[in-house]
């Protein structure tokens, strides 16, 4: 059920709070079409309307519309002020708590205000300013409006898409003697050998020894293509980093405590999510700087669960002794489930529930490595949503120590809406609450099981070390639960027998939408249970039904990906017409349905349903089909505003099924 709703895992939306620190969007020059067209506010008033019903669709708990509507109102007043536009004369709109009736009349006086404010308005920003102010006024650290760019950035966060030109190196120390505290594997320094545990000297020749860090930082800086000139004293005894097969220094090849230069030349560069560098006491520091969606190839060419078993591998290969997960900084992110599940598999890791009254019980992705070994999990007060997560699920089960400062307590499950003109939001969906005590994170945040005083972010503290080699009693890997493989195909196995009847970005009708995003193998009995009331009984119907995994793939440009297609497998038609059709055993314990059944335009295989989103999947449409044992599902997400039309899936399903039928499935 959770796969063909397509709700977003915990901690989807990051510290929400660093979007709106500045009380608005940052104050920009009147954009000129804006101005030129201000009689034309359909862009503005479908951005104004799609961030109300959005709001009021999804949030956890019913909001009333005259607090959104008044906060709006606000905005809209303060934009104008900014552009010493703001007229006289013009009334607030009279809000009674009607949901459509007062939507009706705000927009009506935000079009007289405007007409009224006369020429030269931006009003594009007006726009921008008066839904940031009704979404803050939800007072929710995962509702919140993001600007055009803001939105590109979140984005590209998620996906693994955002660059930066550089030198890709950490400073460590406020003054000299500056140490490179991390190099970014691919980037500039990395490809010139340069080190962690080099110290730097000179920048193009100036001895750094007076200045500051903001001082050198300048001096590091510049434009892609621009060359710069380092010199290095390389200690001895200085942490390696373990690198991939292949990737060894070309330059800086000096004997250890030598002086040495090296020429670098500033060039774009992305960031991989995780990292892992060996200390010399037989530590393995991982750190993880957010949790990217899990579908997504990153920058390493693997998935984040893929990055995480590579790493750990190298790690034993290494003679790793102990674990140190170092999510200082990590706002989160989407992959909650395949991060956590490589380092525990008890549950629930958290419980949700939201304004329809479920309950939703989430487990790991059931993907435990094969050795279990000493952890410590670092946090501070950057450390937020899927972060607090992570350390809550480890600290509440005791598989391993908390260290450092309490979290943002910015925890609770959104979903990312794309709006019009470019923007973006996310809208909280689900109150979220650990595992084991269920308990609130949000506004509280995650106690460290060990406080540690503030100092560098990027330096590992000695407490957490020794914590790593010698855990305090009763704290550790635990015990293996069942299986959670039972009955379930191969990730291998899944992938073939799938990928002759997938959606190709080829098919796609737009062509901005011809690109494939990533495939997502859901090979555990973890993926299935999580979302449901109780993983117990969960499991106890995945078994029953025999259910063997799902296959699933997304395309199209943007982010969500408008389009997906996933293909679940049953030992039998019967197992899957009871999952397609949502049928209980009576008092199995099950969630209300966020869906609504309409008359499907296309007729497939032996039974078909078409279905609206509604709630939490507001925004999605999708036909399933079932051809004997075999379930398939096409879905389009469909930005607020837009008419929810099901051509486009009707369509792409025949193709689906036209190649499910020539292999046989």
């Amino acid at each position: 059920p959770s796969i063909t709703g397509q709700t977003q895992p915990a901690g989807q939306g990051g510290d929400g709070s660093a979007a709106r620190a500045s009380g608005g969007p940052s104050a920009a020059a009147p954009n000129a079409a804006a101005v030129a067209n201000q009689t034309d506010l359909d862009g503005e008033i479908a951005l104004i309307t799609a961030v109300y019903n959005s709001i009021q669709d999804r949030f956890f708990r019913p909001l009333d519309s005259r607090d959104l509507l008044r906060a709006a109102w606000e905005g809209a007043r303060r934009a104008l002020t900014e552009q010493r536009k703001l007229p006289t004369g013009v009334d607030a709109p009279g809000l009674t708590g009607d949901r459509a009736g007062d939507l009706q009349a705000f927009l009506a006086q935000y079009r007289a205000l405007l007409a009224q404010a006369g020429s030269g308005v931006d009003t594009r920003r007006v726009a921008m300013v008066a839904s940031d102010l009704m979404t803050q006024s939800v007072g929710e650290q995962h509702t919140v409006f993001l600007t055009p760019d803001t939105y590109a950035r979140f984005r590209a966060s998620l996906t693994s898409d955002q660059g930066r030109v550089g030198l890709g190196i950490l400073i460590q120390g406020q003054s000299a003697p500056f140490r490179i505290s991390s190099v970014i594997p691919g980037a500039p320094a990395d490809k010139a050998g340069v080190q962690e545990g080099d110290e730097l000297e000179a920048i193009d020749g100036r001895d750094v020894r007076g200045l500051d860090l903001r001082a050198v930082s300048d001096l590091l800086r510049g434009e892609e293509g621009q060359q710069v000139s380092l010199s290095l004293r390389r200690r001895s005894g200085a942490d390696l980093p373990v690198r991939a097969p292949g990737q060894i220094p070309a330059a800086a090849t000096d004997t250890a405590g030598s002086t040495f230069d090296v020429k670098l030349t500033r060039a774009k560069f992305t960031e991989p999510p995780l990292t892992m560098r060996l200390l010399p006491d037989g530590v393995c520091v991982f750190r993880l700087s957010t949790f990217p969606v899990a579908f997504i190839v990153g920058p390493t060419g693997r998935t984040i669960g893929e990055d995480w078993d590579y790493y750990l591998e190298q790690c034993e290969q290494a003679g790793g002794k102990g674990w140190i997960v170092d999510l200082r900084g990590n706002g989160g992110g989407a992959s909650l489930t395949q991060v956590l599940g490589r380092f525990m598999d008890a549950g629930p890791i958290l419980v949700e529930r939201d304004r329809m009254r479920g309950r939703y019980e989430q487990a790991t992705d059931g993907h435990l490595f094969r050795v279990q070994r000493p952890l410590v999990v670092l946090i501070d007060g950057n450390s937020a949503s899927a972060s607090e997560a992570f350390a809550s699920a480890i600290q509440e089960y005791g598989r391993g120590v908390v260290m450092g400062r309490k979290s943002a307590g910015a925890l609770n499950t959104g979903n990312i809406v794309q709006l019009p003109l470019g923007a973006g939001m996310m809208v909280a969906i689900r109150e979220v609450f650990t595992g084991k005590k269920e308990v609130p994170v949000d506004e509280v945040g995650v106690m460290p099981d060990v406080a540690l005083t503030a100092r560098d972010g990027s330096s590992v503290p000695q407490e957490a070390i020794d914590a790593a080699l010698h855990p305090p009693a009763g704290i550790g890997p635990l015990p293996a639960g069942p299986s959670t493989y039972e009955g379930v195909l191969s990730a291998e196995e899944l992938k073939r027998r799938t990928t002759p009847v997938l959606l190709r970005a080829e098919d796609a009708g737009r062509p901005e939408d011809r690109v494939q995003r990533g495939d997502l193998a859901f090979d555990t009995l973890h993926y299935y249970i999580s979302d449901y009331p109780s993983l117990t009984a969960a499991r106890e119907r995945a078994l029953r039904l025999g259910w063997q995994g799902v296959y699933a793939r997304w395309i199209g440009s943007g982010f969500p990906p408008p389009f997906a297609v996933i293909v679940g497998y049953y030992k039998d038609g019967d197992g899957a017409h009871k999952d397609l059709r949502e049928i209980y055993e009576p008092d199995e314990p099950h969630n209300p349905p966020q869906w609504r059944e309409v008359e499907s335009p296309v007729t497939l295989g032996d039974e078909t349903i078409a279905q609206v989103g509604v709630g939490q999947n507001e925004g999605r449409i999708w036909i399933s089909w079932r051809r004997g044992g075999t379930i398939y599902t096409v879905s389009q997400s469909i930005p607020p505003g837009d008419p929810q039309t099901f051509d486009e899936v009707a369509r792409l399903s025949k193709i689906v099924d036209e190649r499910a039928q020539a292999a046989g499935s």
